[in-house]
């Protein structure tokens, strides 16, 4: 199942990358999507979901702080 995202940041948090999505296709989507980035045997980028609500609470805030215009009321 593909799906269209924009992507909106990369964020590096305790030496590994994540990037922070917005889907495209959804017509009343106000949530992002955060995404661990990693590199496979082939040296291609992959992409996984992260399970610890912790860690992408984390992540949220840290998008939030950095892209502060976009949230300015």
């Amino acid at each position: 199942n593909q799906s269209v995202f924009e992507l909106l940041d990369t964020i590096e948090y305790k030496e590994e990358y994540y990037i922070v999505l917005y889907p495209l296709e959804e017509d009343d989507c106000t949530e992002v999507v955060i995404l661990k980035v990693r590199m496979d045997e082939n040296d291609e980028e992959v992409y996984d979901s992260i399970e610890d609500d912790s860690l992408i609470e984390t992540l949220f805030e840290m998008f939030k702080e950095r892209n502060a215009d976009l949230f300015a009321e």
